[in-house]
């Protein structure tokens, strides 16, 4: 019978650590104690104390003698022994590194964590790849939401008829509608929230009447209850768990909140159960979710789950073959284009639809920050290489001495890489922490929603630590190399120089010209964002928006009451309804004029009062016909332009005119579309947001508008706060049960360009750390180069050169330096401006001179760095310096 041998990898891990003159003696014991255990007490049991065996043999006495690489452990502690003394002697340098290290790392960490979470966005649902959205296409323009058959007169049976008919389908295995209050077709309205002894106002509610479908699309974490007993039967409310200590206090989750009654604008509803609050990073997001049996809405957003080996293609184009199922005489409106789909987790990215739940991403924001944060790797990287061949060129007798005494060049580069991954080791605390303290403050500043207990997950804590290595081992590199690859006579000399390629050129101006070019580069790009946004801000709007407020008010009647009460305020200049400018683009709509078969289809269809144009200081002449009719049409330049191109005749001649929109529709007063005489023309104003070109405004004037939605009242006043007031219980008295929620216009309009705003600041401030990790890696290269040339400035004193002198000749090669990256510097940084302000309708034109004044500000830094640091040893007595050469 063969013999059992031991496991094979054992038996070659002691070969390798095991010198030759004790292996055989060694393994023969060894091997004998096996058999001996594998009869007595079986396999399993023999191998494990094999392991140990061996294990025990692991000693230094035991090593092979005549191979390096075979001690591993007892170096590599004398590595880090070293290494540990080396960082605790020089605080100033570790210091130094750490600060760098933990602020440089914090910042990319924290980019990091935001573009993660706007690339998963939606990414968190079961199955999310196999969930779309239904977006109907009509005239030009995508709408992310469908419509009901019969808009706010649907009943229950007519808005669930399209998702009766998609569950029909064998791909489609569920099928949802919802409508956020906050969304441009909800109620759009602040909400009272009852309870027993509590009175709250809400603003993000979401109304569906497919709770339990709704639940099976994007599964909530049920806290308190379960879908089942949550969606039961209809007024039920189902809380988020913030909404549940709005309401009950922090003690919220001792209670049994399951069948409490609430009390929402006057309905009561029965809490059907607790969830936990949504991630930042869903398309969609509310507070209260309210089970009702019909959406308060003309339409609702919808959404389809198809199996997994489904195909949404095959869907969409039966739908689309069928739909007059849904919507009778579909096919017949010329306008409609057909219903198409977009895959869940693509919302988000999704640019051009109408009447999205939140901003959708701008990729070329996301790219520039990843931009900035490789940018910032980089100067961390040419720093940490800068600051470490600094620190060797004052350490280089002492690697001297350990060449002298037997070490190796592979152990000068092992040392060399120990410390720098020891340092890295010391600095993750640091950068753990200063992105825990950060995360607030970005969620703040770029308004998302990143818990700051993703801190404590390994998916954060790995990358975090895999950075601070990757680091410490790329930057480490170079100075290991250079420094472990030197002779003895090379060490022991006073004067270094590193990675020479030329008289004038070697590896160290090659980083420090690479670092200057991103930072000018960068630079460049926050001069640029700045003067856009102070172009923005500083752009005249066409109209009046300092002192004018507007909130919702539903209905003529209470509205015309309103203003009566409003108009005998002596602070209230005027009081209207209807246009509010500001907007993100909605519906447009097709429009020619009469006798003309071009048809163009970018106009807007405002409805307002006279009111909110005296509120807005617009004027026309037009106006003065209301005194004898209900309406007027004006028009703007833009669509006056665009209508007196295709009639062939001046705008002005337009006057009286006949106007023709939806020229589509056939009716039996005009046989096609709905007819307007053009009452007048008035100047362009920024109706829109400025990422849009000037818009064709079609304007109906209404002397007192026939249905109301919106109040807009101009004030003059001292004291705003009183004013305010009075206007809110004047308000409050017409409407007790809807909170009065008020914006000023000018704030409005700025709200506008937050992205724009918070990303400048995000790009300042990213800057600015790019700024300070710069400065502390030219500290370490101006020290390194003044110790190098100590003895070139002994001789220069001796010859008679001043201190200013020596000054001028160290800085110079810098300004070389920095005249060579502000060239390279120009294409890279108008061709990032110009992709950037492609975001914008109305924009400058990114000029040569931001990126000059880029390079100035570097250069005025380098050249203070460069003074501060070198002008002790410029002063110093050459005596000193030469006594020992």
């Amino acid at each position: 019978m063969s013999k059992i041998l031991p496991p094979k990898w054992i038996d070659r891990f002691l070969s390798w650590f095991c010198s030759d003159h004790l292996l055989e003696e060694i393994q023969g014991d060894l091997h004998e104690a096996y058999q001996h255990r594998q009869q007595q007490f079986g396999k399993r049991k023999a191998d494990y104390h094999f392991f140990w065996d061996v294990l025990r043999f692991c000693r230094p006495y035991a090593f092979e003698r005549h191979s390096r690489s075979k001690q591993f452990l007892p170096m590599y502690k004398n590595y880090f022994k070293i290494a540990t003394r080396n960082l605790l002697k020089r605080k100033v340098f570790t210091a130094l590194h750490l600060l760098g290290l933990a602020v440089g790392i914090s910042t990319v960490m924290l980019v990091a964590l935001y573009l993660t979470h706007e690339l998963t966005y939606d990414s968190s649902h079961p199955a999310s790849n196999n969930v779309f959205r239904l977006v109907n296409n009509y005239r030009d323009q995508t709408y992310t939401c469908m419509f009901f058959k019969d808009y706010f007169g649907s009943d229950y049976d007519t808005q669930m008829r399209l998702l009766n008919h998609l569950k029909g389908y064998d791909d489609v295995t569920e099928a949802c509608h919802f409508v956020p209050s906050h969304s441009a077709i909800g109620p759009n309205e602040k909400v009272f929230v009852k309870t027993e002894d509590r009175k709250l106002i809400f603003e993000k509610l979401l109304y569906t009447n497919t709770g339990q479908e709704f639940d099976s699309i994007f599964p909530q974490l049920y806290l308190q209850g379960n879908p089942d007993l949550a969606f039961s039967a209809f007024d039920r409310v189902v809380l988020t768990e913030s909404s549940a200590r709005k309401l009950y206090g922090e003690s919220w989750s001792t209670k049994s909140l399951i069948g409490t009654a609430l009390e929402i604008q006057k309905k009561s509803f029965v809490v059907g159960g607790v969830i936990a609050d949504i991630p930042g990073n869903v398309h969609f997001e509310f507070d209260l979710l309210i089970y009702q049996q019909k959406i308060p809405s003309w339409g609702a957003y919808t959404y389809v789950k198809v199996g997994a080996e489904a195909d949404i293609s095959r869907v969409m184009t039966r739908l689309n073959t069928e739909v007059e199922l849904v919507y009778p005489d579909y096919k017949q409106d010329v306008l409609q284009k057909g219903i198409s789909s977009v895959a869940l987790q693509e919302i988000h990215f999704t640019e051009g639809m109408l009447y999205e739940l939140k901003p959708i991403a701008n990729t070329t924001y996301l790219i520039t920050f990843g931009l900035v944060g490789i940018i910032i790797l980089l100067i961390i990287w040419t720093n940490y290489t800068n600051l470490s061949i600094a620190m060797y060129a004052g350490r280089q007798r002492e690697l001297g001495v350990r060449k002298l005494m037997g070490a190796r060049a592979h152990d000068v580069k092992m040392q060399i890489l120990t410390e720098a991954m020891l340092l890295t080791i010391f600095c993750l605390p640091f950068a753990w922490l200063l992105v825990f303290l950060g995360l607030p403050y970005l969620n703040s500043l770029m308004e998302v929603k990143i818990d700051q207990y993703v801190m404590f997950e390994p998916y954060t804590l790995i990358p975090l630590a895999s950075f601070l290595i990757f680091t410490g081992i790329i930057s480490a590199l170079y100075p290991a190399i250079i420094f472990s690859s030197k002779s003895l006579l090379r060490l022991f000399s006073s004067k270094l120089v590193v990675g020479k390629i030329s008289r004038f050129w070697n590896i160290r101006n090659g980083l420090l010209t690479t670092q200057f070019f991103l930072l000018i580069g960068l630079m460049s790009m926050t001069f640029i964002i700045k003067n856009q946004m102070s172009y923005v801000q500083r752009r005249p709007p066409g109209f009046d928006q300092k002192g004018v407020l507007f909130f919702g008010i539903n209905g003529k009647e209470k509205f015309t009451r309103l203003k009566n009460r409003l108009e005998k305020f002596p602070q209230v200049i005027a009081v209207g309804s209807g246009m509010v400018p500001g907007n993100e683009m909605y519906n447009q709509l097709t429009y020619t004029m009469k006798g003309q078969e071009e048809v163009l289809s970018d106009g807007t269809l405002i409805y307002t009062s006279l009111g909110s144009l005296q509120v807005l200081g617009i004027e026309s002449d037009a106006l003065h016909l209301l005194g004898g009719q209900d309406s007027v049409l004006i028009i703007n330049q833009t669509a006056a332009e665009k209508l007196a191109a295709i009639s062939g005749i001046p705008a002005q001649d337009l006057l009286g005119e006949t106007l023709v929109t939806e020229p589509e529709w056939e009716n039996d007063t005009f046989g096609n579309g709905q007819h307007y005489s053009i009452a007048g023309i008035i100047d362009n104003f920024d109706y829109f947001s400025l990422r849009y070109p000037s818009q064709s405004l079609i304007i109906e004037v209404f002397r007192e508008p026939d249905w109301v939605y919106n109040a807009l009242v101009k004030i003059e006043s001292a004291d705003w706060f009183d004013t305010v007031s009075k206007i809110e219980d004047a308000y409050l008295a017409i409407e007790p049960e809807v909170p009065f929620d008020f914006t000023f216009l000018d704030d409005h309009m700025n709200e506008l360009y937050t992205r724009e705003q918070n990303a400048g600041i995000l790009t300042t401030i990213l800057t600015s750390v790019c700024v300070i990790l710069a400065v502390m890696g030219l500290i370490g290269v101006v020290g390194f180069i003044t110790f190098s040339r100590q003895r070139e400035i002994g001789i220069r004193k001796v010859f008679g050169a001043s201190v200013v002198n020596i000054l001028v000749s160290l800085a110079k090669n810098y300004v070389w330096m920095i005249a060579a990256a502000t060239l390279l510097a120009i294409p890279f940084s108008l061709l990032l401006g110009k992709e950037w302000l492609k975001t914008f309708a109305y924009r400058i034109s990114p000029d040569l001179w931001t990126v000059f004044l880029a390079g100035t500000v570097t250069l005025t830094i380098v050249v203070v760095v460069v003074v501060l640091q070198s002008v002790k040893s410029a002063r110093i007595n050459p005596v000193d310096i030469l006594r020992y050469e």
